[in-house]
């Protein structure tokens, strides 16, 4: 393009381009925060948590729910582990129980697509889904050294207005970025424009 194009080139061009851009970038920032979300719920960048041992070292996973694991050791004892307070239940703890108390939740065959392997070889697995909206894939294992390990992918409504905010802002940093440098360029036209003529 020669200078005499540059110097005919309208502003309003220009300025069309950059809104059009800045909407671009958002709308691309919206679709990108749902793609991220979506993986995130499927398990990927999430990691395997551990619960430690209990007590005697454990063998064989009982039975389990979102919250609950109820393991046996090798002593032939129940432990359970719950990441929910209750009145009789300290949390975040194993303790001894007699009795098994699972409460009943909407189990599915919703498995995340990017969930990762337990941290070792492990000697009793678990793993099932948790079916109230959106879906939740839970796991739990045991390891050969007796440790109790939990995996769960977040809720996906949760991840989204996490992210969301994120791209977003950045989408719109990018954008004004580059409709300030069209903006730049349509000065330096005017200002040449400008010169000519005077």
């Amino acid at each position: 393009m020669t200078e005499i194009d540059q110097q005919n080139e309208d502003p309003k061009d220009d300025r069309f381009i950059s809104c059009s851009i800045t909407i671009l970038f958002l709308v691309l920032g919206f679709f990108s925060s749902v793609i991220l979300s979506g993986l995130v719920t499927n398990g990927l960048f999430i990691r395997w948590h551990s619960l430690d041992m209990p007590p005697e070292k454990a063998n064989s996973i009982i039975g389990a729910n979102y919250s609950d694991v109820y393991v046996s050791t090798i002593n032939g004892n129940t432990y359970l582990y719950s990441r929910m307070r209750d009145n009789d239940i300290p949390k975040d703890k194993w303790i001894l129980v007699e009795n098994l108390e699972i409460d009943e939740i909407s189990k599915c065959d919703f498995e995340a697509l990017y969930a990762p392997s337990p941290p070792s070889e492990t000697i009793d697995f678990l793993q099932f889904g948790y079916c109230p909206e959106p879906r939740i894939d839970v796991r739990y294992a045991i390891l050969k050294d007796g440790t109790v390990w939990r995996f769960s992918t977040p809720e996906g409504i949760d991840v989204f207005f996490i992210t969301a905010p994120i791209v977003l802002i950045f989408s719109l940093f990018l954008a004004t970025f580059v409709a300030n440098k069209g903006r730049n360029k349509t000065n330096q036209i005017s200002a040449k424009n400008n010169d000519i003529a005077s």
